[in-house]
């Protein structure tokens, strides 16, 4: 399934988003060719939002 294919097919038809939050290195599709920038490609012909996330470092303390 190609990226775009996956972001209408997958994405769109069967969860219905009205936004769609990605991390900052995270591929998608066939070949791995979706990203971030497909997304936002894609958002105003799909009338959803996107939000990308820089790289986030979690502690946890006792």
């Amino acid at each position: 399934m190609s990226a775009e294919e996956y972001i209408e097919d997958f994405l769109i038809d069967k969860f219905h988003p009205h936004t769609i939050i990605i991390g900052y290195d995270h591929r998608f599709g066939r070949g791995r060719m979706g990203d971030y920038r497909l997304l936002e490609k894609r958002q105003k012909i799909l009338a959803i939002g996107s939000k990308k996330y820089q790289s986030m470092y979690w502690m946890i303390l006792p």
